[in-house]
């Protein structure tokens, strides 16, 4: 009883130190410096020229730093999110003001969510998602912001 302790003990240091080993995750909050990161690929000044509003500058948001997010008063927020695996992606034509975008990537659509609209093109080794809401014409926002994020794709 006391070897097997002991193991799982050395196994639980192994364990801490490789840890402690790994890179920290990019800081949520600060821009990312890689040219493959979406906060890299347009300005405040860019997103707002898109959506019709004004915002800030683009922070490091979503499920593991993988997106970034712009916001502007009166609710007004942009998101943009690479996803480096196309398995992920799937096809909501269910879904609430679900409409196909044709001619951008594979495959693309738009729906209506949370108070704004969500497109997203599939592409050969991942996808790009926009969601914007808060602006006038969400729809057209969100659909010329995707058209313009797919060649920034790296």
């Amino acid at each position: 009883m006391r070897a097997m302790l002991r193991s799982l003990a050395v196994c639980a240091l192994f364990a801490a130190l490789a840890c402690s080993k790994r890179s920290p995750a990019p800081a949520t909050g600060s821009h990312a410096e890689s040219p493959q990161h979406p906060c890299t690929w347009f300005t405040a000044a860019e997103i707002a020229a898109r959506v019709g509003a004004n915002v800030s500058d683009g922070q490091v948001d979503g499920p593991l730093g993988t997106s970034c997010q712009w916001k502007g008063a009166d609710g007004v927020s942009v998101q943009l999110q690479i996803v480096r695996d196309a398995s992920f992606w799937s096809l909501p034509a269910a879904a609430p003001g679900y409409a196909a975008l044709p001619g951008i990537g594979k495959a693309a659509y738009a729906v209506d969510q949370d108070g704004g609209v969500k497109a997203s093109a599939l592409l050969e080794q991942g996808f790009v998602t926009v969601i914007v809401a808060g602006v006038a014409d969400a729809r057209a926002a969100a659909q010329r912001l995707l058209v313009d994020a797919v060649p920034r794709v790296r």
